[in-house]
């Protein structure tokens, strides 16, 4: 905050000033000619400007105090002042008259008699209150013999009118510097009471609450901008007038006791007030009141239910977060997000571990519905009455065990989003009836209820299984298939995609424990490789298993040796224990393939490293954390034609 002070006063006081104006960091300090009457314009355009504060004489004072907004101080007579306008003026003469327009008990100059008796001269005090009886003083003290007269600079050239010394009471050392410190210290309090004030005001603005205090006399005056908003009134209607007349079921004002929760009628508004009474040693003060729109509080209510309701139920995987660069992968999520752009009922096929709530997550998000609920429910985890009950809601006392007050299905949650039906093949063609009726009439009816509630949901369905082959042999009805599969999505599984594994494995392996990745790096290849001829019939899911018991069985002092990562590889696909039997007998097969080819990788990786290291053998050996007698017998076994020194 850097502080303006302008001194406003007489042309020879102004000029005395501007030659020695003391400097103060962080502070302007400037000097402006203007006195009596000419001081008022010239005092608005400074206010305009910016000054903060304005520091005048006396008689200027008493024009601007009522003119301006920002303070006016005058210049206080000091002791200091006093002792140096003597020290100047004994030169012309020791019989000297200080005069001032107020008494001295105002500017708190009791015992001149002392600065007489101290300095060896006559100091005699004449206060005056016109220009006419100035002119009439100063020539009773010529008659009277005074040699110097103290006072201010119009004073001074009165008395060298008059053939007496003039000297200036105010100096930069007393007065002047008193009036800026005055002047820097008035500014800084200012300003932390407007702070404060408008941090109050914005705190009470932004409240939702209307807020209203009166006076003593309950009288209001103040009323933040919500109370304006709620009552339906401009806040200026609303200051001034009396508190009962506008909250007339309130007896603060009789009983002078809190009263909380009153239910208020004002205009077109019903508000629910409190009134709390503001008591200063047990005298009442004012009263504040604080009220809420009846309507506003309903609407939170329901926007809080609303949310409540919705945790859990939102969608957080995009496009995005779906690895893979295989040209398989890339057509299906082209197609998902083409799909997304529309309204219609999508079927998405695949898998076990493709990752189907995934894509019906991703195309929520790409979707106009990406704002409202996600609504996800797996049809086998849950009996077919449960089922019913979860998806379409009941009413009081429908069933034994139901709520008092009814439930709400999962259809009517997810109105305006999307409900997920995973595993949508393992419903009974009872219960597929049912479903058919919902996508046809979007409107659903709850269990115990004869009301038919409209939803607007879109449905993304998902199923491990062909659904064409389940009508054919008769376990879904073809009805609701067709109505199902307006869209479809297969999901490839990773089989078909294999150059997508490495990226998979990749990504797993850094966002579980990203620790030993760059350690593993040289060896990915060989790594990786026992996993491009697997089958993985779990799919991403069967991955990230994979992934988990790779890192808790990884030993951390063998980052280094090639032959343990590829064994623990082979190790970790063999234990995985969602493996069926004919799954466990083709891992043993594939190993058995594997070999062959680790081989040759091995050979290469080590054929590398013997190059990058020039034929270093130390060098190679501690690269691929073997000794060197193992790196020789490897060397011989693999027929690794490069020499090492």
């Amino acid at each position: 905050m850097r502080i303006h002070i302008a001194f406003l006063g007489h042309k020879e006081s102004i000029t005395a000033i501007q030659d020695n104006m003391p400097a103060f960091e962080g502070v302007e300090v400037t000097a402006h000619a203007g006195f009596d009457q000419e001081a008022i314009p010239l005092a608005l355009e400074l206010q305009r400007i910016g000054v903060d504060i304005i520091i005048t004489g006396q008689r200027n004072l008493k024009l601007l105090q009522n003119t301006l907004d920002i303070p006016v101080i005058t210049i206080r007579i000091t002791y200091e002042d006093i002792f140096i306008a003597i020290a100047k003026g004994l030169p012309f003469g020791r019989r000297m008259a200080l005069l001032t327009s107020v008494p001295l008990q105002e500017i708190g100059l009791n015992n001149l008699h002392l600065i007489e008796e101290l300095l060896k001269v006559t100091l005699i005090h004449v206060k005056f209150t016109s220009t006419s009886e100035l002119e009439e003083k100063m020539g009773e003290l010529k008659k009277a013999g005074v040699e110097v007269v103290i006072g201010t600079t119009p004073t001074c050239m009165l008395a060298q009118k008059h053939g007496m010394e003039g000297v200036s009471i105010y100096s930069l050392e007393g007065g002047i510097q008193d009036a800026i410190l005055r002047s820097i210290e008035i500014v800084k309090v200012k300003y932390q009471e407007e702070e404060r004030s408008k941090r109050f005001k914005t705190i009470l603005d932004s409240a939702y609450e209307g807020i209203i205090t009166t006076d003593h006399q309950g009288l209001i005056n103040f009323c933040n901008s919500s109370a304006g908003k709620i009552l339906m009134v401009g806040q200026e209607n609303i200051l001034g007038s009396n508190l009962s007349r506008l909250f007339t079921h309130t007896q603060v004002e009789k009983t002078h006791e809190p009263e909380y929760g009153v239910i208020e009628q004002i205009g077109g508004a019903t508000v629910i007030a409190n009134y709390v009474p503001v008591k200063i040693k047990n005298q009442i003060t004012g009263i504040v009141a604080t009220f809420q729109d009846i309507t506003r509080i309903q609407e939170l209510e329901n926007t809080i239910r609303l949310k409540t309701h919705a945790k859990g139920m939102q969608a957080r995987f995009t496009f995005d977060r779906i690895i893979g660069e295989s040209k398989a992968i890339q057509r299906t999520v082209a197609a998902a997000k083409k799909y997304a752009e529309s309204d219609f009922t999508i079927l998405i096929e695949g898998e076990t571990g493709c990752g189907k709530e995934i894509f019906a997550q991703s195309i929520h998000n790409h979707s106009k519905r990406c704002l409202g609920p996600f609504v996800a429910i797996n049809c086998s985890a849950l009996p077919e009455n449960l089922l019913e009950s979860e998806l379409f809601g009941y009413t009081e006392g429908a069933f034994t065990g139901a709520l008092r007050l009814g439930k709400k299905g999962l259809f009517e949650m997810a109105h305006n989003g999307t409900i997920f039906l995973d595993e949508i093949s393992s419903v009974s063609p009872g219960f597929q009836l049912k479903l058919l009726r919902v996508i046809q009439e979007r409107e659903i009816m709850r269990v115990g209820s004869d009301k038919v509630i409209p939803i607007n949901v879109r449905i993304i369905a998902a199923t491990n299984e062909n659904l064409g082959m389940a009508v054919s042999k008769g376990k879904f009805r073809p009805d609701l298939y067709f109505r199902l599969n307006v869209l479809t999505i297969v999901l490839p599984p990773l089989r078909q995609r294999r150059e997508d594994i490495p990226i998979l494995f990749r990504y797993f392996l850094e966002s579980i424990d990203p620790r030993h990745l760059p350690r593993l790096e040289h060896f990915f290849p060989a790594i990786v490789a026992p996993l491009l001829s697997y089958n993985l019939p779990g799919n991403v899911r069967e991955l990230i298993s994979i992934v988990q018991r790779f890192l808790i069985m990884l030993d951390p002092a063998k980052l280094n040796e090639l032959s343990y990562l590829i064994e623990l590889m082979q190790e970790c696909i063999g234990e995985n224990p969602f493996l069926s039997p004919s799954s466990s007998k083709l891992v043993v097969e594939v190993k058995e393939s594997l070999r062959a080819t680790l081989e040759e990788i091995e050979k290469e990786v080590i054929s590398n490293a013997i190059e990058e290291e020039n034929g270093d053998k130390a060098k190679t050996a501690r690269k691929l954390g073997l000794s060197r007698t193992t790196l020789y017998r490897k060397i011989s076994a693999l027929g690794i034609t490069k020499s090492v020194k």
